[in-house]
């Protein structure tokens, strides 16, 4: 465990990065001496690698008797003190095989934030031929944005649709996401993150594309950007999807529809603090044979 006294007096900083973390420490709830002693650790370790960021915070979220300081993605300062976008959360996945053109989903979204946007992938398969389209997300009672959403079928007995929605949502731990459809489903999921600290909640850029091995190079996303991939595929052998453009893949599942004559698999895939790039590379392959991804960044 590190050695560290706690300063008998730091002025509080409005202004700069160190704002920006007093604030986010604050919101944790920790106290106005533990957050003058994390911020003086953080300086003595400014400019060093986030390799070892993290084994720090370890330390001081045991010397504040806090653990989930130890999970918090502290913003990286970088030398012209700009914070990163973050943190993104996955919050995990949920799905229904049964029927409908309208599901509601109950999920957690964590600590009530007033920077917190939900952003929801959603999924629908339909034992047709052709998809349905998403025509309306309610997040939390109040309809989100549809960023983007695109489909692919195999012409016989199989349509997936997916696509990317969110809302500001600042209040509560759990809340519903309903998800309503142009016609009737055989299967549908969603998965679900959180991201804060971003500078605008409005997408810097979006993209979206379909067939074997889907792939687009028209992404573009700003310094310390955040993109957030719904990805799926149907027909064929289904097996796990490989994500490209993203660092870090979740929710990979396969969804058999009942009854159990098609099913699709999902997943979700994010990076965060990017180096701002314009056609930046998205797509996602699998042994399937037609995938679909819809991609977001914001920054």
């Amino acid at each position: 465990m590190i050695d560290l006294p706690t300063p008998a007096i730091i002025q509080p900083l409005e202004v700069g990065p160190w704002a920006h973390a007093e604030r986010q420490m604050a919101r944790l709830g920790l106290s106005r001496q533990v957050r003058r002693a994390i911020e003086k650790e953080l300086r003595r370790i400014v400019g060093a690698k986030p390799s070892i960021l993290r084994p720090t915070l370890e330390d001081l979220a045991r010397f504040a008797g806090e653990p989930k300081l130890a999970t918090f993605p502290f913003p990286v300062f970088s030398p012209t003190g700009a914070a990163v976008s973050g943190p993104v959360t996955y919050r995990g996945s949920a799905t229904l095989l049964t029927g409908g053109s309208s599901q509601t989903f109950n999920v957690g979204i964590g600590t009530a934030a007033a920077d917190r946007l939900v952003v929801a992938l959603l999924f629908g398969l339909r034992n047709a031929g052709a998809v349905r389209t998403i025509s309306s997300v309610p997040i939390d009672g109040t309809n989100g944005t549809i960023h983007v959403q695109t489909g692919v079928n195999d012409g016989v007995n199989q349509g997936l649709q997916l696509g990317v929605a969110s809302r500001l949502v600042t209040s509560g731990t759990t809340i519903d996401v309903t998800v309503n459809w142009s016609g009737i489903l055989s299967a549908s999921a969603i998965l679900v993150y959180t991201v804060t600290g971003l500078a605008s909640t409005t997408p810097t850029d979006t993209a979206s594309a379909t067939g074997n091995e889907a792939s687009v190079s028209t992404l573009d996303n700003n310094a310390n950007g955040v993109i957030i991939m719904a990805a799926g595929a149907i027909d064929g052998t289904l097996g796990p999807l490989t994500l490209t453009g993203v660092s870090n893949k979740d929710g990979d599942q396969t969804i058999v529809a009942s009854p159990s004559t098609i099913d699709m698999r999902v997943a979700g895939g994010w990076s965060a603090a990017l180096a701002s790039a314009t056609n930046r590379t998205t797509s996602v392959s699998s042994s399937g044979n037609f995938e679909a991804l819809a991609a977001v960044s914001w920054a």
